[in-house]
């Protein structure tokens, strides 16, 4: 301010969409055996996009010097994702006490994250590289886990299993350098036991590793 009055006057104006779209499918099938096996095998697919233009028209006004500036930017954004899930589940009582419990899993996702961001400059657009930006990232998981369940009475239930978990995935440039890699495995064991102490309550205890 100057003399009570504004030397600066700084006005913007945004327009702005962020659409959104989405699919998803689900699949499986489930078949008991005669020996009271069950095998339970699904499929899941998800996708999702969005996309996000926005046009910001910036304008300055010097007072002093009586100068205008006009400032037209757009930007867009773009992130499809994309994730497959595959599983399978078997489990089968050994022992009127006894269930045994197998299964596998296998996660894939991806996803493409590309921001744009250019200036208007003599009515032509011109891409400003320093704000703009090109990744994809890719991640696989694969899980598989065992359980074993028995009834030591009528009151008692114990539960023990294992699972093991195989991360692998790349956080690539747009010119296909990797900028993050992850490749490791993990196992999770687990226990559980409960004690049923009347019809309204009971006791447990639990151990898991994750």
């Amino acid at each position: 301010f100057k003399n009570q009055q504004s030397e600066n006057k700084i006005t913007s104006l945004k327009n702005e969409v962020n659409h959104w779209t989405h699919l998803g499918l689900l699949a499986g099938i489930q078949h008991t055996f005669k020996n009271k096996a069950m095998l339970d095998m699904s499929y899941d697919h998800l996708e999702y996009d969005n996309i996000q233009p926005s046009d910001y028209l910036n304008s300055s006004l010097l007072v002093v010097e009586d100068i205008d500036f006009y400032n037209q930017i757009r930007t867009n954004k773009n992130t499809p994702l994309n994730i497959n899930v595959f599983k399978v589940d078997y489990n089968v009582p050994i022992k009127d006490k006894l269930k045994f419990e197998l299964g596998a899993k296998l996660t894939k996702s991806n996803f493409i994250n590309e921001q744009l961001v250019e200036y208007n400059i003599n009515n032509t657009w011109q891409k400003e590289d320093l704000y703009s930006s090109y990744v994809t990232y890719d991640e696989s998981i694969f899980a598989t886990y065992s359980t074993l369940q028995i009834d030591l009475d009528k009151k008692t239930n114990m539960q023990a299993g294992l699972r093991y978990e195989k991360t692998v995935s790349t956080l690539e440039n747009v010119e296909g350098k990797p900028l993050t890699e992850r490749n490791y495995g993990q196992f999770f064991p687990n226990f559980l036991i409960n004690r049923k102490l009347s019809d309204q309550s009971s006791i447990g205890l639990a151990f898991t590793n994750r």
